[in-house]
Order: C-alpha cells, then sequence, then structure tokens
C-alpha cells in the first residue's frame, strides 16, 4: 500500500510537461464520484469512491491545443444506506468509463510557463469537444448480480411509457 501511495504522489506532482518538451503534455487526474439520485436524493459524499484518469494535450501553437482524456470512476445507490426508502431496499452499484476529446483556442497567444515579462501568461479561451462515456448499473439478488438496464427498470417497454426504448 505505502508502495501504491507513493507511485501515485509522484504521478501527481511529477511535471511531464518538462519531459516530452513544450508542444506535449501527460497529465493525472483524481477525485471522487458519488451518486444523488432516487435512492440518494440528498445525502452529498454518501458512498464516496475514488475516481481517476489520464490526460493528454498537444499544443499545436500558442492559441491552439487538442486534449484527450480518459476517466474512470464508479457510483453506488443503496437505500438501506441512505435511509431515504429503506422498506423499498433497492441498491446498485455501476463502474463509469468516459473518453473525451477537446480542441482548445486561446483568444491571445499564450505560451505555459512563460513569466509576465513577455505578456503572454494570461489569455481567456474557449474550448467545445465530444465525450462518450459507458454507464451499466447493475443490482445483487441472492448473490448473483443482474443488468438493470435489460429488465426495464426505468418502465422501458411499459404500457406507461411507451416511447421508451
Amino acid at each position: 500500500m505505502k508502495k501504491l501511495v507513493f507511485i501515485l504522489f509522484f504521478f501527481l506532482n511529477f511535471s511531464f510537461h518538462t519531459v516530452f518538451g513544450q508542444r506535449n503534455e501527460v497529465g493525472v487526474m483524481a477525485g471522487t464520484t458519488y451518486y444523488l439520485g432516487d435512492l440518494n436524493p440528498s445525502k452529498h459524499f454518501l458512498l464516496t469512491k475514488p475516481a481517476g484518469g489520464l490526460v493528454y494535450r498537444y499544443v499545436i501553437n500558442p492559441r491552439w491545443a487538442v486534449k484527450l482524456n480518459g476517466i474512470y470512476g464508479s457510483v453506488e445507490g443503496n437505500d438501506a444506506k441512505s435511509k431515504f426508502n429503506v422498506e423499498r431496499n433497492l441498491s446498485f452499484r455501476s463502474n463509469i468509463f468516459e473518453a473525451a476529446a477537446q480542441l482548445e483556442l486561446n483568444f491571445l497567444s499564450y505560451i505555459t510557463g512563460n513569466d509576465k515579462i513577455n505578456e503572454n501568461y494570461f489569455s481567456p479561451y474557449i474550448f467545445g469537444g465530444l465525450a462518450v462515456f459507458k454507464f451499466n448499473p447493475r443490482a445483487e439478488n441472492n448473490g448473483t448480480w443482474y443488468d438493470l438496464q435489460t429488465l426495464g427498470t426505468e418502465g422501458q417497454g411499459s404500457s406507461l411509457y411507451p416511447d421508451r426504448k
């Protein structure tokens, strides 16, 4: 465990862009995830799970850059633990995977690590991109895990919601 903590600390504090040059930047993201919804409507940070990811950013020129990132985390909801509707006795958990690509435009010429002398230390910017994610909620019943989406737990295929697929 100590070895893992040391490795994470090293990667979170090491400046990768100095290794690869001024065009390539690599980073590590670390954080947490949690669920708010029908099974936990109000308790922030209940059942918090670790999350993390990797970032790669290619600087095309001082105004344009392309960024790619991948993130992994998980969420969980449980009536018994949130104590919201204990009689209902529902629960789920799911891994979440996300991959994204972004294009960044700095309105002013910007150079990372530049000092204030050259006046390129600040630039407002705008970015846009696309992301995809995978989320598959599952629940356990008598020791067996079931995919909830195929069971129509949100009304899919029922006469109450004929437009849900």
